[in-house]
Formats: C-alpha cells, sequence, structure tokens
C-alpha cells in the first residue's frame, strides 16, 4: 500500500491515513479510498486561575501557582547562573474528551534571565536534560517536553490510540 498525502492533509490526523489500493486485476489505476472526516478542533482546556490569585514572588513559586503545574527545583548539567526547575503538568489523556482520565508530563525549564525568550524543546522522546542547540548558542530560557507515552510521562492504563500527532501537539498547545 502507498500512503496518499492528500489523507495526511485531508483526514484525521488521530487515525491512519487512507491508503491507495491496486486496481482490479491488472487493469485500472488505483482506486483511493474514502477519507475519514477530521475531529472537532481541540480547543485549549487548561483552566485559568483569576489574576492576582497567586501570591509568591520568586519564580518557583509562581510556577507551582499554574492551574496543574508541579514545580520543584532541579540539579541538572545547566552552566552556573542557569536556574532548573522540573515541572509536572497534568494533561488529559485524551484532549477530545478533557474531563477524561489524565496523566503526568514531565518538562525541564531552564532559567537564564526571566526577561530573555524562551525556546521549546521537543524531545520527541524521553526528558534527557539536554541543551538545544540554539540554547546554548543564545542566551534564552529553554522548556524540554518529554513526549507522552515515554518515560514517566506515560499514562496509565496505556492506550495507545491516543498517541497521537493530533494529542502531543495539543500537549504542547498547552505548556506553551
Amino acid at each position: 500500500h502507498i500512503k496518499a498525502g492528500a489523507a495526511l492533509l485531508e483526514g484525521d490526523l488521530g487515525s491512519p491515513p487512507a491508503t491507495l489500493q491496486p486496481g482490479a486485476g491488472d487493469a485500472g489505476p488505483p482506486q483511493q479510498q474514502p477519507l475519514v472526516p477530521r475531529p472537532p478542533p481541540v480547543a485549549c482546556t487548561a483552566p485559568r486561575e483569576p489574576l492576582g490569585a497567586c501570591q509568591a514572588t520568586d519564580l518557583l513559586g509562581r510556577l507551582n501557582c499554574l492551574p496543574g503545574v508541579v514545580a520543584t527545583t532541579w540539579s541538572g548539567s545547566s552552566p552556573p547562573g542557569v536556574d532548573e526547575y522540573l515541572l509536572r503538568i497534568t494533561q488529559p489523556v485524551d484532549h477530545f474528551h478533557p474531563d477524561g482520565a489524565t496523566f503526568t508530563q514531565r518538562a525541564l525549564l531552564k532559567v537564564r534571565d526571566e526577561a530573555a525568550p524562551v525556546v521549546v524543546h521537543t524531545t520527541g522522546y524521553e526528558h534527557v536534560d539536554y541543551t538545544s542547540d540554539l540554547a546554548a548558542s543564545v542566551p534564552v530560557n529553554e522548556i524540554e517536553l518529554e513526549h507522552r507515552f515515554f518515560e514517566q510521562s506515560t499514562p496509565a492504563p496505556v492506550d495507545y490510540s491516543v498517541l497521537t500527532i493530533m494529542q502531543s501537539a495539543a500537549d504542547s498547545h498547552r505548556v506553551v
């Protein structure tokens, strides 16, 4: 089977793409299977705190005021002058059903200067305390996100039907 590029653009990104099937016998061009309709757009379901509800003045305290975030200091491989915080972020297992089960996604925040820009680094795998090439060469802050279903960012029970690019993108969207 050949993956249809159009299916990736038009189909449900949470389902396998439509494929091209060979024609009957030796005659005729391949026939495309019907496309699955797109799911509804994912809305940001992160709860919002009222402005002024957090009284913390230090960064660790303010991080812990974020809904669904538990932050602790972290001692990793960053150079002196870079503060590190391990974040455990509550995420829906299925962003299309945000009132269902949740899991904890790990993230590592490296802060050089609270006024500096932030680079988002998605590892694609587990949290590895890695500094991206951009953050190594430019004085920026960096947040490294552990991918869902890797290491400690794995829902229980494991349901691989929600291990999709759409769900992963929604995880990142809620963090950013």
